[in-house]
């Protein structure tokens, strides 16, 4: 597809890979990536489990999709928050490493800590295995 936009300049788009089967389960899909969106009030607990929900939604359809694709490199510069990857397992970021992005994805900083401080509490002790 090729684009015009006068003054501007000519965009050319090209499809790099099929689309998933199910276009909801792509991990850019507007539905798994509400996270991203900072509220503009204080959120009730009920809010922030939603929220840390979509987030980890993202990353599952993340690494799902990865096992779909022919190419099937993980990039996470558009998706930075307080899960890391490393070889053979995922985990979560130290405290002090939480990307500064993601704690302004929340209405406060303080509510960031305290849903990483839920989520660690959550995950600690827990192994989650994939397929095999």
């Amino acid at each position: 597809m090729t684009l015009n936009i006068d003054s501007v300049g000519e965009y050319t788009f090209h499809q790099e890979h099929e689309m998933l089967k199910d276009v909801k389960t792509d991990p850019y899909h507007h539905s798994n990536n509400k996270w991203r969106i900072t509220p503009d009030k204080f959120e009730k607990k009920k809010e922030l489990n939603q929220r840390m929900n979509n987030f980890l939604t993202h990353y599952k359809y993340l690494l799902s999709s990865a096992s779909e694709r022919p190419n099937s490199k993980i990039r996470l510069k558009h998706s930075l928050g307080i899960l890391k990857i490393f070889d053979g397992g995922l985990g979560l970021k130290e405290e002090d490493d939480i990307p500064t992005d993601w704690l302004h994805s929340y209405f406060s900083d303080s509510q960031a800590v305290d849903m990483y401080k839920d989520i660690n509490k959550h995950f600690r002790g827990k192994v989650i295995k994939g397929n095999q």
